[in-house]
């Protein structure tokens, strides 16, 4: 542990056990107490606010990389799937189908009953989604 954090976390623990022993005392009086043991309240309450806002930024904008991350990723990932099956067949798109549907039984739950009364344009849709499905939980065929 470098010797920041080490300070950091024998402060924090001087901090909480102080703070176990206040039972009973009003907020001015652990302020008092705590500046009387040389720590000035307000200076560490505003380093602590600024750490938790830095620490809350660096995580909401880690979660916001991670989504946009994602959303190209399945950008890319249905722009490669929908020009593969546009040049697919009626009874090639069919067989792939009813391949992914074998592969995933009861997993995947497609309502689908009669494949001949949909479009193509229905069932290329219904692939590139199963298709998508499918890489999503780890079946790359």
């Amino acid at each position: 542990m470098n010797d920041k954090l080490n300070n950091d976390v024998k402060f924090l623990n001087s901090i909480s056990s102080f703070l176990g022993h206040s039972e009973g005392q009003t907020v001015e009086e652990v302020k008092e107490e705590l500046e009387r043991n040389g720590i000035n309240v307000n200076l560490a309450l505003k380093r602590f606010k600024d750490t938790a806002k830095r620490s809350s930024d660096l995580s909401k904008k880690k979660q916001l990389d991670l989504a946009r991350e994602k959303r190209l990723a399945e950008k890319d990932l249905f722009s490669s799937i929908a020009t593969e099956v546009s040049s697919f067949s009626r009874e090639m798109v069919e067989a792939k189908i009813m391949e992914i549907t074998n592969l995933f039984g009861q997993k995947l739950r497609v309502s689908f009953r009669d494949l001949n009364g949909k479009s193509m344009e229905d069932l290329r849709t219904l692939l590139i989604d199963l298709e998508i499905s499918s890489k999503e939980h780890g079946n790359d065929k």
